[in-house]
């Protein structure tokens, strides 16, 4: 049993953002990043963070207070980076996304291999993909995933290519070889950069933000139906 689509492609491997991919946290980031600008008076809309979705905390606050004209230094950045991440965490609600335990299942019994490339710290991901059960078996999300990059596993993050370059490297696979699974602009573009295929699925993002990709599905229902052609 294969998928005829990815065949056809070359595809030997499907790589998977986490959030917003895998897994509903995007409100959970936007409450925690609003938590930690109300009171120094900032604000910021959830499309603002889903636009930049794929860049690590450090980068968000930095992109936003350039843009916003804030004036945030890079010592108040790393103070609020770690307030947003420790909020992040003690509020974390775990939210997988209807269809992502059948998706992986049919891949790995597929055949094909698997990977997750995110820009989420460590324990962040050890809390996503390690600690809570994603599946009626018990099995966590990171069961599926042998290969696991991280915010801190490349140089440069999204959008540049470095994230998926090392997904890569690991999976001894040349970018046209993989698929990656993306919901935001930078990551399509750093899938892009490193060569891969990329599909774009419309969690926290409309098509007109996301036409970049290669393909676009509304949700993981139609993300399987694609695969399985």
């Amino acid at each position: 049993m294969g998928s005829a689509f990815l065949d056809g492609l070359g595809v030997h491997a499907v790589i998977f953002d986490v959030d917003g991919v895998l897994l509903e946290t995007m409100s959970l980031h936007y409450q925690s990043y609003r938590r930690i600008l109300e009171p120094e008076g900032l604000s910021v809309e959830p499309i603002e963070l889903n636009l930049r979705e794929g860049l690590g905390t450090p980068a968000v606050l930095a992109s936003l207070s350039e843009e916003k004209g804030w004036g945030l230094s890079p010592e108040r950045i790393e103070q609020m980076v770690v307030r947003r991440r420790n909020l992040f965490l003690e509020t974390y609600e775990h939210r997988v996304y209807p269809h992502v335990p059948e998706l992986l299942a049919w891949l790995e019994q597929a055949g094909y291999r698997l990977a997750v490339v995110s820009g989420a710290s460590e324990r962040s991901l050890d809390v996503c993909l390690r600690e809570h059960p994603a599946a009626p078996d018990g099995r966590c999300l990171a069961d599926w995933f042998p290969i696991i990059i991280s915010g801190s596993d490349a140089a440069r993050g999204k959008p540049h290519p470095d994230p998926y370059l090392e997904a890569l490297k690991r999976l001894s696979l040349a970018g046209r070889q993989a698929l990656v699974v993306e919901n935001a602009p930078l990551g399509i573009e750093a899938a892009h950069a490193a060569g891969c295929y990329a599909v774009a699925i419309e969690t926290t993002l409309p098509k007109p933000c996301l036409e970049a990709a290669d393909w676009v599905v509304p949700d993981h229902a139609a993300l399987l139906r694609l695969l399985e052609c």
